[in-house]
């Protein structure tokens, strides 16, 4: 009933009111008075329309032929009605029945669709001017993958957290350009330029804490760097130096190192910290392990999983090289046997051993084999071999005990540990004077010098000499001066004062005054 209903007002509006189809699917008005249907020249003239021009007969003429049904007048304007109605009807039929759809459509949409589209109609005249919808984007779908709103890294092995002297900073990957440098939203996070993995190039927010922090770096501290994955690294502190913003050099990757950036001071120059990595010193957990652990003593054998015998010979320190400053390398002695009864030798590679301190581990490195015997690719059955077995350690750890850890069969796990006493030797050179001599002119001064290494070989040069008040003679001296870690030597050094009474020798960061 209710199409019937829209059919007779569509077809009163388009014989009353002048309601006309247009060819783009709308209509139209055009406005004109409405038809007396009455009068028979109206339905004689329809009739003509509809029936291609054809001539119909009065109801009187067609009375007197005989006359038919569809020659009676009222009927043939039921007809036509009808077929205008049913014109009208299939014409705008589709279009109702969309609108209608589209209505119920609209009215399922959610509060945000409505939302958009209230945007799309800033005027409120119910013109809405449609805006495209954006593509996605692969920023997008990285972003849950971003890290504290830094640098889009997926599925990389990435640097977390950088501890500075036992001081954790989270670390926040960013892609910087040429000038936009800027630092970490957070006073403790430190920002790391994405891609730079030989030499880790991080940024630090210049707070006074963050400054005092780094103002107290010392020889022999660290820098322990956490990846994704859970591994770390440690660096050990070189030197602190100033470079000018713009100054690329110190960020190469040429060499395998830690480069800190202090941000936002200000200043004219930047304050960069440099730490190098210590070789071999990926750092493992063996320590978190549950394996059965056997205690050895000094000239103890005790055999591990009915497979290796091992006697721990005790430790020593071991020359470490002069480059390497701030650690130190420990070497424990030992005898292995692998006692099985086979003639099968046993691949050594197999081996897990550590130094273990404060729970970080400290693996083995590679020194002079013809001074301190290394461990052998693999092992003869029932021969025992002797091997010193050398690790890198913090030069401040020497103080403390420290623990030695030794797994022969990783399978089963079992671990020998030996407790390491502290070191009681000199960390650093010692620079005595065994003798002062000025001859009798007061021309020449003649210094005795006893110098005492420490962990590491000394070898000084004539620029190793730092002299006030004077200077080194042209004759008489005799570099370089070479002395092994922990042997003690004498030298003689030759001055040449001014005209002044005093003069002051600086040698391995050591001061002498003399007067004369």
């Amino acid at each position: 009933m209710q199409e019937l209903d829209i059919a007779r007002d569509i077809l009163s509006a388009a014989v009353n009111d002048g309601l006309t189809p247009t060819s783009d699917g709308g209509a139209s008005y055009v406005r004109r008075g409405a038809m007396d249907w009455s009068d028979m020249a109206n339905i004689e003239a329809a009739q003509a329309a509809v029936g291609g021009g054809q001539q119909v007969a009065s109801p009187k003429k067609a009375g007197a032929k005989g006359g038919g049904l569809f020659q009676n007048p009222m009927v043939q304007t039921v007809g036509v009605i009808a077929m205008i109605l049913l014109g009208l009807a299939w014409f705008f039929w589709p279009a109702s029945n969309t609108k209608q759809g589209n209505t119920q459509q609209a009215a399922g949409k959610n509060g945000e669709d409505v939302a958009l589209a209230a945007a799309g109609d800033p005027d409120g005249d119910g013109v809405y001017v449609p805006t495209a919808t954006p593509r996605p984007t692969l920023e997008a779908e990285l972003l849950s993958e971003v890290v504290s709103g830094g640098a889009k890294v997926k599925n990389l092995v990435v640097p977390r957290t950088l501890e500075i002297k036992g001081v954790g900073f989270a670390i926040q990957p960013i892609n910087i350009k040429v000038g936009d440098w800027l630092p970490p939203d957070l006073d403790r996070a430190v920002t790391w330029v994405n891609g730079t993995v030989i030499n880790y190039v991080m940024g630090m927010n210049a707070t006074v804490e963050n400054k005092e922090l780094l103002a107290s770096l010392q020889a022999g501290d660290q820098f322990l760097l956490r990846m994704s994955t859970g591994q770390a690294y440690r660096f050990v502190y070189a030197d602190t130096i100033r470079v000018a913003p713009q100054a690329s050099e110190v960020y190469g990757q040429g060499r395998p190192s830690l480069t800190l950036v202090l941000l936002g001071s200000n200043e004219e120059t930047r304050i960069v910290v440099r730490a190098l990595y210590v070789p071999d010193a990926d750092l493992i957990s063996l320590t978190e392990t549950s394996s059965p652990v056997k205690s050895i003593g000094l000239n103890q054998r005790i055999v591990l999983d009915e497979r290796v015998a091992i006697t721990f010979l005790g430790n020593e320190v071991v020359p470490a090289p002069d480059t390497l400053r701030g650690y130190a390398y420990m070497g424990v002695n030992c005898i292995i046997e692998y006692i099985e009864d086979t003639t099968v030798p046993l691949l050594t590679s197999s081996f897990i051993h550590y130094i273990e301190f404060e729970g970080l581990t400290h693996p083995m490195v590679m020194v002079n084999k013809s001074r301190y015997p290394a461990l052998s690719e693999a092992l003869q059955p029932r021969t025992p071999i002797t091997a010193t077995l050398v690790y890198a350690v913090p030069e401040n750890n020497l103080r403390q005990e420290m623990l030695w850890g030794f797994i022969g069969n990783p399978a089963i796990g079992t671990q020998a540990q030996a407790v390491l006493p502290p070191y009681e030797g000199p960390l650093t050179p010692v620079v005595e004077v065994a003798n002062y001599a000025l001859d009798g002119a007061g021309k020449v001064i003649t210094l005795t010098l006893k110098i005492t290494a420490a962990l590491h070989d000394v070898e000084l040069t004539p620029s190793s000499v730092q002299i006030q008040g004077g200077m080194l003679s042209p004759t008489g001296n005799h570099f370089p001066w070479e002395i092994a870690s922990r042997e003690t030597k004498e030298f003689e050094l030759i001055l040449s004062p001014d005209k002044g009474k005093q003069i002051t020798v600086v040698i391995l960061d050591q001061g002498i005054e003399m007067s004369y």
